[in-house]
């Protein structure tokens, strides 16, 4: 007993030596010059709020670090790298103005009165809060001086045992343990829901074995179901990572395994500071566990090691073959226990007695026999005889040393098989003259050399097997050989060449050839060991080495492989291959009988080939065949001399001597080496120098006609009108048989009509005529071919005139600007082409100024990209790259793919074409529409400074033109109106005037505004707000205008219904009441289209309910502008101006801000205000809060959303009420809020695990609480018996008390009005914006009816 003490002890204090070990190296960490570097560093960084944390994830979900790019080179001496995309933030942008106040006295705080009695008065200043969008970075986008950090450098180590002691710590981990290829950067988890651990698969062996631990310890220590049960307090997830690491080196330290690079610099990280409070408090825990793992650890270690020991001891096993001369008599045993060397060595002491019965005697030595085959047995088995004992001679064969003498390695694959033969026939020849070739053949084809000693121990040892066995074991070799693609090369000679991988077969350059025109991915091999895929003939003709295909693909491939045997006119059978499945079918016709072949996706029946025979026998084209059954043509073979005519050649042939009118599609080959043709017009390539004008370096072997078509589908009037409908068809509408990508630029369209072809290539704007493409192909066909009397001429080119641009007096100018323009080899505007938009970008002061296009030219989308350090190439690239990975979120992605590419065209000559259709040329007469808006506004306008607003929108047109005309902007004025609040005399005090400006022209709508109110325009004392709009943008007066009318409508109904409603309620009251409600502050609600530019969109003021904001809000569609609609709060107080009224948005997007009220103590402060933010939070339940609410008001917002609740939900709010006001010190001491104790509540009712809150109301009522109490807290034990839903039987029970005839009664009624119940508590669903406008127009239209027939009635009685 004593002993084990002492062990235990030891133990001990060896866990206690490497945790103090730890704790040392720890407090070395912090005191270290690097832990104060890395603190100061950090404390640089700024703690960004909630919204704008979101913001930063959403735009760079990597994001680390993130500073702005001044800080980053001010204070961590770092640069932004060049071409970065800046991560846009909301940085507070507050402003100060000065207002008088009353002067208060600084000792008293009490106000100071002048000689005069009067209230003294001091201007003070009062910061206004704002904020605007900024630019950050992330580290990952900077370079410099490095980053201080805390090191955790990964374990690169390798441990000695490693296999036993991950089996061990799989064997005694709570939960199992899996290696997986984990996302992310992180190393391994325990997933307390799953109850399983996983590890990164691939760490090096001392990485993963300390991850293992690590996820060991959390696995025992922090399973929160297993410690709820036991009422182990939860811990926080610092205390949870020094807990699992610390243990985790506690436990590879005892074992040999340093992991403190690793565990010093972790535990540090979750350390919440150098007092080291969390390893601390967890010492006896961590040594605890530690010391549990360790011991289990061992005792499974030593567990694995007994059973290795004991499977190695029966797991020696011999092979014997005891014979007689002739091999008439045989035994085939099996003795376990007993190696070669053993066996040999028993057999060699045995006398004439044990000879009779081998088996007993090696029993009786200690081994174990089992009898396998005889003479007598016909069993085929392969077995690899280990010792030979010929019973007639005596004679011991240790088989297994003679065959296993080593291989020389230096040999060549061949070399080595040959000196296996060498060795299996050291005796006498066993092999035949074929047997010896295939066995060198199979070691030099399949480059095996552990499969060829089985072929060749199999065919020396033939007479241990049954003959058929021998048979098939060739026949299975010779197969294994044929399997490969290419009989002329190994996959020896592909590793002595230098390319390894297993899974490529090697081909010679012919095989290669034939497989790629059977569209197989053939790739040309590499002497480094890589390979490319070949993409075309030219490619693989070129290359020198081996060549190789994939053996997923060949293997696929043999499996669909199809041979077709034909006999050709001289009689000779002539054999064809194919990797996949086809059909031949014969046709005949005057240009020579020929067999088309065809490929299918799967095998055809005979029965399909006969039909396919009956329906095209006699037909002259391969094409109507593949067009009407879908199957592709591959070749035809012509049975006069074996010729083969490819569907390239034939659609040559189809289009250039048609006897009917053609169009055909020339696209580029897929070669690298054309990639500087590929979508280049042809002034670009003149100005690159590739082509001259008679065009040479377009020509017709680099391209590959991909479509032929009938043209009278598409012939226009003209030859241009023709062509511009096969760009829209090939754009727009491809047909199902085309196989090329959309018509481009660098293409080219070969017109075949009346008997004549032409090429135009299409270029950047429009196509180009090339008079020599075709004359090589057509003269080639000219020299073979008869054209049976058709008169072929070569085509002569037409001048376009319209095309012919003359200089003038200006050639030399506009020359010089091209060659200085070159010479400086910057670029400052350019135009592209992709899909079906077009892009121009220009260089602007701050950055580029970029426009996406449409296909009729007019502007859809467009921006400025402000960072002026990346080149105009660069900035286009990031653009584009936004369009396509991003949703198409207003229309401006359009047709745009992943894939699709950028066409360079003129930026001059689109300009121009957007200049045309944007150009509005203004009309002297009004739309009825704006016409009957601005009647109603003369009617109903409030004139300012005697202005009405006929006078008031030419004031604003001189004002807009004098603006126009001072920054010399692109824009003409089409129409005014005044808008907003005014127009309809619905204004207060305080509101601006609002003006629409609608103007045609190519300027942004925001630089628009920007440009129109810098002033701050007023008219008298009334502030005016210019918003212009522009068809191509916002739209016209004509549809802008019935939105706003619709709001006004709306707002001045709401208004004389709260009139009413205050009439009523104020009716017998004495006038001290009115003079005191015009004393009140008054609070209203805004809503903003776009919450960071509320000029940007729709903008709602003046709105007096929640309930309105909230509707107005949810109307707003979120795709017209893309903006994040906000919730704003407006409060103004009597007796100040409108300019110190406060005013701030509070919903925006899916949150709620409350902490932006912290720097707003003039609402924070204000009840009525306060009340109406509680209102607004309970109005949506699901926004995220930002910021913490009080108690006062959280109580009340779960207070109005009651009635909303579940039943489950309804109890925990009236009881989380109860025990607040029962025990309020404790309340706080054990709640951290009322939300999230609501939501433990309800789910623990809900889950009917109420026992403990029943026996805390039973002990209220018991220990004599005030009656008021006592009474809340029966009333709640009644509820809480009552909320027992009925069990299915239970409430079939209680339908069968109405049951009549058998039939139940009330179980249809009663679970119709469940569902009717279900369906009026659920929201009701939000209609379409498009129908809200209708219904509200209908409600319009039938009130100005009711109004007309009003105003007649009256007129009548007048």
């Amino acid at each position: 007993m004593a002993d084990k003490n002492t062990v235990y002890m030891s133990e001990k204090q060896k866990v206690k030596e490497i945790t103090d070990k730890l704790e040392a190296g720890l407090k070395e960490l912090f005191e270290s010059e690097k832990y104060k570097s890395y603190l100061s560093t950090m404390s640089k960084f700024h703690n960004y709020s909630f919204n704008n944390t979101l913001l930063i994830a959403m735009q760079k979900p990597e994001a680390t670090l993130v500073a702005g790019y001044q800080a980053w080179q001010k204070n961590f001496e770092r640069h932004v790298n060049k071409g970065e995309k800046a991560i846009r933030i909301l940085a507070p942008a507050p402003y100060k103005i000065k207002e008088e106040r009353d002067k208060l006295d600084p000792v008293t705080g009490e106000m100071m009165f002048d000689e005069n009695g009067m209230p003294q008065k001091e201007e003070t200043e009062v910061t206004i809060p704002a904020f605007r969008a900024v630019s950050v970075f992330d580290v990952s986008q900077t370079d410099g001086k490095p980053i201080p950090e805390l090191e955790v450098n990964e374990l690169l180590s390798t441990v000695e045992g490693y296999e036993d002691f991950v089996q061990a710590l799989m064997n005694i981990s709570p939960v199992p343990i899996a290696f997986e290829d984990i996302p992310g950067d992180s190393k391994g988890y325990f997933s307390t829901a799953e109850k399983r651990i996983a590890v990164q698969e691939n760490m090096s062996e001392s990485q993963t074995l300390k991850t293992m631990v690590h996820e060991v310890a959390h696995s025992m220590l922090h399973d929160k179901e297993v410690n709820q049960s036991m009422d182990i307090p939860v811990k926080d997830r610092n205390t949870k990572e020094v807990e699992a690491e610390s243990v985790a080196f506690t436990v590879c330290q005892h074992f040999g395994i340093d992991t403190s690079d690793y565990s010093f610099g972790y535990i540090a990280g979750w350390s919440s500071g150098r007092n080291m409070k969390e390893l601390k408090s967890s010492l006896d825990t961590i040594r605890k566990t530690a010391s549990e793992l360790i011991t289990g650890i061992e005792g499974a270690m030593q567990e694995l090691q007994l059973n290795r020991e004991m499977e190695q001891e029966h797991g020696k096993e011999s092979i014997l073959l005891v014979h007689n001369e002739d091999f008439s008599e045989y035994n085939l045993v099996s003795v376990r226990g007993m190696d070669s060397a053993e066996l040999i060595s028993a057999l060699s002491t045995m006398n004439e007695e044990d000879k009779s019965n081998i088996s007993s005697y090696l029993e009786s030595k200690g081994a174990w026999t089992t009898e396998l085959a005889d003479e007598q047995t016909e069993e085929a088995e392969e077995y690899h005889i280990d010792v030979r004992y010929n019973m007639d001679t005596d004679e011991l064969i240790d088989v297994k040393e003679r065959v296993e003498q080593p291989i020389d390695t230096n040999l060549s694959v061949m070399g080595q098989a040959e000196q296996l033969i060498n060795q299996l026939e050291a005796e006498k020849n066993i092999f035949t003259s074929e047997e010896r070739n295939l066995i060198v053949n199979y070691a030099y084809k399949l480059d095996d050399m552990n499969k060829t000693r089985e072929l060749a121990e199999k065919l020396a040892y033939r007479e241990q097997y049954v003959q058929q066995d021998v048979a098939l074991t060739i026949i299975d070799a010779k197969a294994e050989i044929d399997a490969l693609p290419d009989p002329m090369i190994g996959l020896s000679e592909m590793r002595e060449y230098g390319y390894q991988w297993n899974e490529m077969l090697p081909l010679t350059q012919e095989k290669a050839l034939e497989l790629f025109e059977h569209d197989l991915h053939v790739y040309l091999l590499h002497t480094d060991g890589t390979e490319s895929l070949a993409e075309s003939r030219e490619r693989i003709e070129e290359h020198e080495g081996i060549f190789g295909v994939e053996k997923e693909t060949w293997n696929k491939a043999l499996k669909q492989q199809t041979k077709i045997t034909l006999i050709l006119m001289d009689e000779q059978e002539r054999e064809y291959t194919y990797p996949y499945p086809v059909v031949a079918v014969d046709i005949e016709e005057m240009g020579g009988d020929r067999t088309a072949v065809f490929k299918t996706s799967e095998p055809i029946s005979d029965t399909d080939v006969a039909e396919i025979h009956n329906a095209f026998y006699g037909t002259d084209l391969e094409f109507e065949i593949e067009k009407e059954l879908g199957i592709t043509w591959v070749e035809s073979i012509n049975y006069e001399d074996g010729s083969v005519i490819t569907p390239e050649m034939a659609r040559k042939e189809q289009l250039l001597y048609a006897s009917t009118d053609k169009y055909g599609i020339y696209q580029l080959k897929p070669n690298p080496e054309l990639d500087s043709l590929r979508f280049e017009g042809t002034e670009s390539l003149k100005r690159m120098g590739i082509t001259k004008d008679n065009f040479d370096a377009i020509k017709p072997e680099n391209y590959t006609l991909v479509y032929v078509g009938e043209l009278s589908e598409l012939q226009r009037q003209t030859q241009g009108a023709t062509l511009e409908a096969i760009f829209e068809k090939f754009n727009l509408d491809h047909p199902e048989d085309f196989r090329g990508h959309s018509l481009s630029v660098s293409d080219i369209v070969v017109l075949h009509q009346n008997g004549q072809n032409t090429a135009h290539f299409v270029d950047s704007f429009g196509y180009t005529e090339i008079p020599d493409f075709l004359r090589e192909q057509i003269s080639e066909k000219e020299e073979v071919q008869d054209t049976s009397g058709y008169d072929v001429q070569k085509p002569v080119p037409e001048i376009n005139e319209d095309e012919i641009i003359d200089l003038g007096d200006e050639a030399e100018q506009v020359l010089a600007d091209m060659k200085k323009s070159l010479e400086n080899g910057k670029e400052t505007e350019i135009a592209f082409s992709i899909a079906d938009r077009y892009i121009s970008i220009q260089e602007t002061e701050g950055g580029y100024d970029y426009s996406i296009i449409g296909t009729g030219y007019k502007e859809i989308d467009g921006g400025v990209y402000d960072n002026p350090e990346v080149t105009i190439r660069e900035a286009l690239d990031d653009i584009v790259e936004d369009l396509k990975s991003q949703p198409d979120y207003n229309g401006a992605k359009g047709n745009i793919q992943r894939d699709d590419k950028l066409i360079p065209i003129d930026y001059e000559k689109l300009m121009e074409k957007v200049e045309e259709a944007n150009h509005i040329v203004p009309e002297n007469t009004q739309s009825s529409v704006v016409a009957d808006f601005k009647a109603k506004t003369d009617e109903l306008f409030h004139d300012i400074s005697e202005l009405n607003p006929a006078e008031i929108e030419e004031t604003i047109k001189c004002h807009v033109q004098a603006k126009l005309d001072e920054y010399g902007m692109d824009a003409i004025i089409v129409d005014v109106a005044v808008v907003g609040s005014r127009c309809r005399g619905l204004e207060q005090e305080s509101s601006d005037l609002d003006v629409v400006v609608e103007l045609s022209g190519n300027e942004r709508e925001d630089v628009l505004f920007d440009v129109f109110n810098e002033d701050g325009l007023h008219i008298g004392d009334v502030k005016v707000d210019i918003n212009p709009i522009t068809a191509q943008r916002t739209g016209t007066l004509e549809t802008y205008l019935p939105p706003v009318e619709e709001y006004l409508t709306g707002v001045r109904e709401a208004r004389q219904q709260e009139t009413a409603q205050q009439i009523q309620q104020t009716s017998g009251h004495d006038v001290q009441k009115s003079e005191l409600k015009e004393n009140e502050v008054e609070v209203t609600l805004t809503v903003a289209e776009c919450s960071e530019f509320h000029n940007l969109g729709e903008f709602y003021e003046n709105i007096p309910t929640v309930e309105e904001a909230a509707a107005i809000w949810r109307q707003i569609p979120p795709e017209r502008i893309n903006g994040i609609p906000a919730i704003g709060i407006h409060v103004h107080r009597p007796g100040e101006e409108s300019y110190m009224d406060d005013e701030i948005d509070l919903l925006s997007g899916r949150g709620i801000d409350l902490e932006i009220l912290e720097h707003i103590p003039r609402i924070k402060n204000e009840p009525k205000a306060m009340a109406v933010v509680t209102e607004l939070v309970a109005k949506f339940p699901n926004m995220e809060i930002e910021g913490v609410m009080s108690e006062e008001m959280e109580a009340k917002v779960w207070e109005m959303r009651i009635a909303d609740l579940s039943p489950a939900e309804q109890l925990a709010v009236v009881f989380d009420r109860l025990s607040y006001d029962y025990d309020t010190i404790l309340y706080h001491d054990s709640t951290r809020n009322m939300t999230e104790n609501v939501s433990e509540l309800a789910e623990r009712i809900r889950q009917g695990d109420t026992e403990h809150l029943t026996d805390w109301l039973k002990a209220i009522i018991s220990e004599g609480a005030v009656p008021e109490e006592a009474d809340r807290a029966k009333e709640l034990l009644e509820k809480l018996a009552e909320y027992k839903p009925l069990a299915k039987i239970e409430e079939l029970e209680e339908q069968n008390y109405n049951m009549i005839d058998n039939v139940l009664n009330n179980g249809a009624e009663k679970s119709q009005k469940e569902a009717a119940r279900k369906e009026q508590n659920q929201p009701a669903a939000r209609t379409s914006l498009k129908a809200r406008l209708d219904e509200k127009k209908a409600q319009i239209a039938g009130q100005s009816q009711d109004t007309q027939e009003n105003m007649k009635n009256k007129q009548r009685e007048m």
